[in-house]
């Protein structure tokens, strides 16, 4: 079994003292300590409101019903996401965008777009635990990227946005 790490740890005393005074008051998920960090974050963003969840797949999930996401809306997400992306999507019944589709029209505009990768079950070394895998293969088959990149000049975010919304409503 192959065990990629995401990032490396660097923990130290403090964060094990924060971690065991969160133990030991008994309240895990919705104590003072998440009130307290609704507060500070709150505070940081000037919100009235902020509001702590488990997982980034629940918070993308209530983002798209507060915006008012609904039963077959078309959504376009990032081109390598973690699988919350498409999750949260499917959640509100909605579509992950129909990238052959939207790539077609942007090429119309004069905007190139990329595909970038096979979905990774298909790397050697996933094939043999993780042969099937259909989320990750529609999100293969679905996603793609936009001309976004460090160096991209202020003018340039505009264009591409414009060329965006052009072709969303063609």
């Amino acid at each position: 079994m192959y065990k990629i790490p995401l990032f490396d740890l660097n923990f130290d005393k403090k964060e094990e003292q924060a971690v065991l005074e969160v133990l030991r008051s008994k309240w895990i998920s919705t104590g003072h300590k998440t009130a307290e960090f609704e507060e500070i974050f709150g505070n940081m963003f000037k919100a009235k409101h902020a509001v702590a969840l488990l997982n980034c797949t629940i918070a993308l999930h209530l983002a798209l019903k507060f915006v008012g996401v609904e039963k077959d809306d078309e959504v376009i997400c990032p081109s390598l996401p973690f699988v919350a992306a498409v999750n949260s999507i499917r959640y509100v019944n909605a579509v992950p965008n129909k990238r052959n589709k939207i790539r077609n029209l942007l090429a119309e505009q004069g905007m190139q777009t990329n595909v970038h990768y096979p979905p990774v079950n298909r790397f050697s070394i996933y094939k043999e635990n993780y042969a099937n895998l259909p989320l990750i293969e529609y999100a293969a088959e679905n996603l793609f990227t936009f001309p976004i990149y460090s160096k991209l000049e202020l003018a340039q975010g505009p264009f591409i946005s414009n060329k965006m919304i052009e072709s969303l409503n063609a």
